[in-house]
């Protein structure tokens, strides 16, 4: 980790001009570059997944509930980052099911404004490669209204991943995409389809 990149430049010139006799008219720069960390963030959504068990509809039902686990995975490249940080937002129609895997992650829910924060702090390099990948997930329940009968409504929005790399004190900002009722990232529930069913 910590990787620079070092840069030397030098001119001269094969002869000397009138009046520069006994000059030295060589230059010489250099300059040291510092690589900064690639911090890249993951949203995705399942029904079918062994570390908790969902219920309701696939697709989803008008007035029923189906429940659909979210999980934000983070990998992290050459140097270590901190107050790392990703949050995001329920719509108002999804329900937040309390269910936090692992039990003990640092992640906050406020009802009032639907807001999920995970508090990361640090995230070493090579989270991802020579680590394991930094993951949490919970559980959110959507009902389906009427209007949204054919439709594949959100789920989560996207989320916002921030973070400053302690190599080069870079600021990082990264937004992974919005997770829907399509669930294109679970195989075994997107071929029963996302569209809100009657």
């Amino acid at each position: 980790k910590n990787f620079l990149v070092s840069l030397e430049a030098r001119i001269f010139s094969p002869s000397t001009p009138t009046g520069y006799s006994g000059v030295d008219i060589s230059g010489k720069a250099d300059k040291a570059y510092k690589i900064a960390s690639r911090i890249t963030p993951s949203q995705k959504v399942y029904y079918f997944d062994s570390r908790a068990k969902n219920t309701g509809p696939l697709p989803p039902r008008v007035g029923e509930e189906t429940t659909y686990l979210v999980v934000w995975s983070l990998s992290n490249t050459l140097n270590d980052l901190d107050n790392v940080q990703v949050r995001s937002f329920l719509p108002s129609y999804i329900a937040w099911k309390g269910v936090v895997i692992p039990e003990n992650s640092p992640v906050a829910y406020t009802s009032t404004t639907g807001e999920i924060v995970w508090n990361i702090g640090t995230l070493e390099a090579g989270v991802g490669s020579i680590r394991p990948v930094k993951e949490v997930a919970f559980r959110i329940g959507f009902v389906p209204s009427p209007p949204q009968i054919g439709k594949r409504p959100q789920l989560v929005a996207p989320a916002t991943l921030e973070a400053r790399d302690t190599f080069t004190s870079t600021l990082i900002k990264e937004v992974s995409k919005e997770v829907t009722t399509d669930m294109r990232d679970d195989p075994h529930a997107s071929r029963f389809g996302g569209d809100v069913q009657e």
